[in-house]
């Protein structure tokens, strides 16, 4: 009995400070997150990791799939973008679906003003939102505002 997968599925998605994966197929983490604070913005966060994780049918083996990383402000701007593809291998486990994983290094990313980000990730039909919320604290530490209307 196998499980069905019609086409590549994003199974899970995350934003970590490193991530690796073992030659088992193990995928590590360390430092998951979804917020990010500063006491000033625009703010650069020097490096993080989106780590998604993807699961495709075997018949989809050999096939080339289109991989689009955006990162998406609350105003629904796109601050950036990544294209890339992949080509589904073949399932080293008989009568499962494909599985992989991808972990993209975002390096030296700016963030204009405090808010909630999203990074897209989609793969053919699949698509899914890691969310990444920005919040400015002051000089004493405490918490500030969100960059939601009428959140202080």
């Amino acid at each position: 009995m196998g499980i069905e997968c019609r086409q590549v599925e994003i199974t899970l998605a995350f934003l970590a400070d490193a991530a690796n994966a073992a030659r088992d197929g193990k995928l590590n983490a360390l430092g998951i997150f979804d917020e990010l604070i500063a006491s000033s913005f625009p703010t650069m966060h020097p490096e993080m990791q989106l780590v998604f994780q993807w699961m495709a049918s075997g018949s989809e083996t050999g096939d080339d799939k289109r991989i689009t990383i955006s990162l998406m402000d609350e105003d629904a701007n796109e601050r950036g973008l990544i294209e890339a593809s992949l080509t589904v291998p073949e399932s080293a486990r008989p009568g499962l679906p494909v599985k992989g994983q991808e972990i993209v290094p975002v390096k030296m990313m700016t963030f204009e003003k405090p808010g909630i980000y999203a990074f897209v990730i989609a793969v053919d039909d699949s698509r899914v939102e890691v969310p990444l919320h920005l919040r400015k604290i002051d000089a004493e530490g405490n918490s500030g505002n969100w960059g939601v209307p009428g959140d202080s």
